[in-house]
């Protein structure tokens, strides 16, 4: 998957304006709203994230500083997106969070293992417009899901809420499942 182009995708439909900058050590997508301002980077590995987050950040910031100062609304919500699609060990993702908890310059969202369109569409949804999460899943996913979460049902009676039976045959089934 081809993360930065989907990712200018679903930010122009969030109502951003993008534009993507050739910049060393990566490509940058600048978005932007009435609001909120941002710089998504993409890394090759967890590793090369955690050792240049801060020197992209600062560049981002630096490089568009004069557009910062002049929407002053914007300086509270300006966001570094950091991704990569390699997934991450359980002591890089420590660090991640850790980068996230830092408050400075930006707000960071940083995730690693972005390997579907459904990782990216969750990694950007604090971004994103609030939008219900069955936009996210699809049919099956979202029946799987919930038979997952009511597995205490027993199936005859999961199978009769899911397909919406009458309450009376649902009770009548919980009778039986007793």
């Amino acid at each position: 998957m081809e993360i930065l182009s989907r990712a200018e995708r679903l930010l122009r439909e969030g109502g951003y304006r993008t534009r993507l900058l050739p910049l060393p050590p990566t490509q940058v997508l600048c978005f932007e709203d009435d609001v909120a301002i941002g710089f998504l980077r993409v890394f090759e590995s967890p590793a090369a994230l955690i050792a240049t987050w801060q020197d992209v950040e600062r560049a981002d910031v630096v490089r568009h500083a004069v557009q910062l100062r002049s929407a002053p609304r914007k300086a509270w919500n300006v966001y570094s997106l950091l991704l990569t699609s390699m997934p991450v060990t359980p002591s890089q993702a420590a660090e991640i969070d850790r980068i996230e908890e830092d408050f400075s310059s930006t707000r960071k969202i940083v995730r690693g293992g972005i390997g579907s369109s459904v990782d990216l569409e969750q990694a950007l949804l604090p971004v994103l417009p609030v939008r219900t999460l069955t936009t996210l899943l699809s049919a099956s996913d979202y029946e799987g899901r919930l038979r997952s979460h009511l597995n205490f049902l027993s199936p005859d009676l999961l199978d009769g809420v899911l397909r919406n039976a009458p309450a009376a045959e649902i009770m009548r089934r919980m009778g039986e499942s007793q």
